[in-house]
C-alpha cells in the first residue's frame, strides 16, 4: 500500500517527505490518529504528545468556561426597586394598651421607593398615654408630619414597626423597645391624609390608612382580636441594647414628661372691675400637667363681660360657659397663661387689643363647687379663682380681691396675638 506522509517533525530545518511501500503497524498510535506512521514510534510518540497537549488545553478551556459560568450564575442580577407614586400623610396614635408609648416609627422595604425621589417608606408618630380605665383609647399627643405612603394600596407591602414602651412609668426604669415585622396594611382607596398606629394590649399593633371607604381603616372602631392585620410585637433586643435608656428617634427627657392628674370639668364665669368692655378671655395650662385619662390639658375660656358699674360693682357674673379643665386637686406648681380681648375705646369701630398674663397662680382650693372665675381689675390685671365655698379663704367671689393679693397677675399687650388676631383672626 502506497502512503504519503507529511512528517511534522523538522529534519535539518525542513519538513521531510517520505514515499514508499510499508506495512501498517496497527495498535501503536491508532488511539490518537487515523493513520499509523510506518517510520516508527518517533512520529507517533511526538504526535500523541502534541495531541495530548491539545486535548488538555481544550479541557482546561472548557473547565475555565464552566467555572466562569458557575461563578456568574451564582450572582443574581440586582432587581431594580419598584418606583411608586407617593403621598405625604400625618401620623397619629391610638393606644388601647395600659402602657405609655413614648414614640413609634415605620420602615418600609428598600425595594419600594418614590417615583420621583427614590426615598423609601418611613416615618415616626407621636407619643400616647395609656388607655383610660374605661377602656377608651388615648388619642396621642397630636399628629406628626409627615410619612410617605404609596398613593395606591400595595397588597404585597410589608412594614416594620417599632415602638418604645414605658411599662412602670415611674421615670426611673428603662423603657423597652418592641418590634413587629411583616406588618400588612388593609386595602385603602384614596388616603384621607393620616396614617394611624393602633396599639393593643399584649404588645400588638395595627397600622391603618383612613380613606372614608373601608371599615377596616376607621380609627373610631377598635380592631377585633381576630383582625388579620394585627401584628404581634416582640422585644427588640438589638434596639434595647443600643437605645434602652433613650431613643433612637428623639431623646427622652423624663423631667419634661407630663404629670398625670385627675381632671375636673367646671363652667367658667367673669367679673369685671375695669371700665373697659372685655370681648372674651381664655386660659391654658402647661404641657407638663395633663389628665390621667384621655388627652386632657388644663385650659378653658369664659364669656364676654360689660364694664364695671357704679359704686365699684363689677360687671358680669350672670353668664357661664362650659367647660374648662382644671385639676380636681389643687396643684401648687400649676402656672397658667391668661389672655383677654379688651375694647378700651368702645366706639364700635376700633378693634380691641389682646392682653396676656403669664405664670398666673391659683390660690389653694378644696372641692370644686362652682365655676372657674376670671376677675379683671384696673391696671390690666387679672385674678383666677376656683369656687370652692372659700374653704381656704382665697376664693371668695363675693369680695373684690385687695390690691396686695399675691395671686393677682399683671397683664401686658400680647404683641403676637395682636398681630395675628386683632383684626378678626381666628384664635382657635
Amino acid at each position: 500500500m502506497n502512503l504519503e506522509w507529511a512528517d511534522p517533525m523538522p529534519v535539518g530545518g525542513r519538513v521531510a517527505a517520505r514515499t514508499g511501500s510499508h506495512r501498517a503497524r496497527p495498535g501503536r498510535c491508532d488511539k490518537w490518529l487515523s493513520k499509523v506512521d510506518p517510520a516508527g514510534p518517533g512520529y507517533c510518540r511526538h504526535t500523541r504528545l502534541a495531541a495530548l497537549i491539545l486535548v488538555t488545553a481544550m479541557l482546561a478551556g472548557l473547565s475555565g468556561c464552566k467555572e466562569r459560568a458557575n461563578r456568574t450564575s451564582s450572582i443574581a442580577p440586582a432587581k431594580p426597586p419598584a418606583r411608586l407614586q407617593m403621598v405625604d400623610a400625618q401620623t397619629a396614635t391610638l393606644n388601647y394598651a395600659p402602657w405609655y408609648v413614648h414614640e413609634w416609627g415605620i420602615e418600609g422595604p428598600t425595594d419600594i421607593v418614590g417615583a420621583n425621589d427614590e426615598k423609601p417608606i418611613e416615618g415616626t408618630g407621636p407619643q400616647a398615654y395609656r388607655a383610660a380605665s374605661s377602656g377608651d383609647p388615648e388619642h396621642g399627643d397630636g399628629k406628626y408630619c409627615c410619612i410617605r405612603i404609596p398613593a395606591v394600596w400595595q397588597p404585597d407591602l410589608r412594614l416594620t414597626v417599632r415602638w418604645l414602651v414605658d411599662r412602670k412609668q415611674d421615670g426611673l426604669n428603662p423603657n423597652a423597645w418592641y418590634k413587629a415585622e411583616n406588618v400588612r396594611i388593609p386595602k385603602y382607596e384614596k388616603p384621607a391624609g393620616d396614617v394611624w398606629a393602633v396599639f393593643l394590649p399584649d404588645g400588638r399593633v395595627r397600622i391603618m390608612v383612613p380613606d372614608g371607604a373601608h371599615g377596616a381603616n376607621d380609627p373610631a372602631i377598635r380592631p377585633g382580636d381576630d383582625d388579620p392585620y394585627i401584628a404581634q410585637g416582640a422585644p427588640d433586643e438589638e434596639w434595647d441594647r443600643r437605645y434602652v435608656r433613650g431613643s433612637a428617634l428623639s431623646p427622652i427627657d423624663y423631667a419634661n414628661l407630663p404629670k398625670r392628674v385627675d381632671m375636673a370639668g367646671a363652667p367658667t364665669s367673669t367679673l369685671n372691675y375695669t371700665p373697659w368692655y372685655i370681648h372674651t378671655w381664655g386660659f391654658e395650662g402647661p404641657a407638663n400637667i395633663a389628665g390621667r385619662e384621655g388627652r386632657q390639658y388644663v385650659g378653658g375660656g369664659g364669656p364676654n363681660v360689660m364694664p364695671a358699674r357704679s359704686g365699684d360693682r363689677p360687671g358680669g357674673g350672670g353668664k357661664e360657659t362650659c367647660c374648662s379643665n382644671i385639676p380636681a386637686v389643687w396643684q401648687p406648681d400649676l402656672r397658667l397663661t391668661v389672655r383677654w380681648l379688651v375694647d378700651k375705646k368702645q366706639d364700635g369701630k376700633t378693634p380691641g387689643y389682646w392682653y396676656k398674663a403669664e405664670h398666673v397662680r391659683l390660690a389653694r382650693y378644696g372641692e370644686i363647687l362652682g365655676a372657674v372665675w376670671a376677675v379683671f381689675l384696673p391696671g390690666d390685671r387679672v385674678r383666677i379663682m376656683v369656687a370652692d365655698g372659700n374653704k381656704y379663704g382665697g376664693n371668695d367671689i363675693n369680695n373684690r380681691p385687695p390690691d396686695n393679693d399675691p395671686y393677682i397677675a399683671q397683664g401686658v399687650p400680647d404683641e403676637e396675638w395682636n398681630r395675628l388676631y386683632r383684626d378678626g383672626g381666628n384664635t382657635q
